[in-house]
């Protein structure tokens, strides 16, 4: 993997994920408040067991300083 880069992994075979895709924080978890840019989608790989995707993310912010995520997988559009 490149340097500098996150995982992204695990990712639902049912949601449609794109480069360029923004990764935030969604606040449940108590921890991060909802609504920061982790980063953006780099690039989408299917694992070499041909089960399962992950992702490569270019972090927005230092990723030193970055200890826990959550990742939601599914929400509901208030619009």
């Amino acid at each position: 993997m490149r340097s500098g880069l996150l995982t992204l992994d695990n990712i639902n075979e049912d949601l449609i994920v794109r480069r360029g895709d923004l990764v935030i924080t969604s606040g449940q978890g108590g921890v991060f408040p909802p609504g920061l840019i982790v980063g953006e989608i780099d690039d989408i790989f299917r694992h070499t067991s041909g089960i399962g995707r992950f992702a490569t993310v270019k972090p927005t912010y230092d990723i030193s300083t970055v200890s826990t995520v959550f990742i939601i997988l599914d929400f509901e559009n208030p619009e």
